[in-house]
């Protein structure tokens, strides 16, 4: 049929990004389903892929998975921490306030799927249920906010300008001499939030405590199934043993192993 694609994609729950991409190349394809169908018989799900309001909710779908998809895709990282999950959510959040606006005044050109099939005026009903959606998912995703006050994140993130009397007692007097510390002050320009009050543990053990205690925390689940995944690839039909734990440690971890060293120390198997 000379289609883009050959095939359609099959959703599955244990791949983040499935379902946006299912509702994609069902989008991209609607009209090879549409003759597809046809040729099969099945006029009751062809008339969906005529019928306008359905094609624009789907299209509508495709749009703000895709969206879902990146935001995802960011949190997703090895390397994040609490604060790039607070930040990521915080600008989503106003991305959907700022959506609901527009769709509001009849504006939908942020939306690009459902620009491509939408002509003049976008349906009332649509518009209220496209409203409706985006209030809900502004209410759900204010849920997954961690309760981490607004002065620890002060603290975390601004350390040489978050005015000492905010600060709890016992932290003000190493605060005042981290901050006229000019060692720090470079290592705190030039190092990672992590890596710099790693490292104040260990000259300021209270604030660094304190500060360590807010990055902590996983602000994912992608780490463990990150795990999972490597597990299922190890474990194939050749390699069945149950104990992993030691190749699950290379497999995983972030420094190369030293494969070459390994190998060396071992003794070989002399011939027969």
């Amino acid at each position: 049929m000379n289609a883009e694609h050959l095939n359609l994609l099959y959703y599955t729950r244990v791949r983040w990004l499935s379902k946006g991409n299912v509702l994609a190349r069902v989008f991209e394809l609607r009209e090879e389903l549409k003759e597809f169908l046809n040729r099969q018989g099945k006029n009751e799900l062809e008339s969906f892929f005529g019928d306008l309001s359905f094609i624009s909710k789907l299209a509508y779908l495709v749009d703000i998975f895709e969206q879902l998809n990146r935001l995802n895709l960011k949190l997703q990282r090895r390397d994040t921490t609490v604060l790039d999950f607070i930040d990521a959510l915080n600008a989503f959040v106003q991305k959907l306030e700022n959506w609901k606006r527009k769709i509001e005044e009849g504006n939908f050109a942020m939306f690009e799927a459902l620009s491509s099939v939408i002509e003049g005026k976008l349906d009332m009903n649509l518009s209220s249920e496209i409203v409706q959606h985006l209030l809900n998912l502004r209410k759900e995703f204010l849920s997954y906010f961690p309760e981490i006050s607004a002065l620890d994140l002060e603290l975390v993130r601004k350390p040489f300008a978050i005015p000492i009397e905010r600060v709890a007692d016992n932290l003000q007097d190493e605060l005042i001499d981290l901050r006229n510390d000019y060692v720090c002050k470079d290592m705190f320009e030039t190092s990672s939030i992590c890596e710099f009050w790693a490292k104040m543990c260990i000259s300021y053990p209270r604030i660094g405590k304190e500060c360590i205690k807010v990055l902590l925390p996983f602000n994912s689940t992608y780490l463990c199934e990150a795990g999972f995944s490597t597990l299922l690839l190890m474990k194939t039909k050749t390699r069945s043993r149950l104990n992993v734990e030691d190749g699950m440690r290379c497999a995983l971890s972030s420094t190369p192993p030293q494969i070459d060293a390994l190998v060396n120390n071992v003794q070989q198997q002399a011939s027969h």
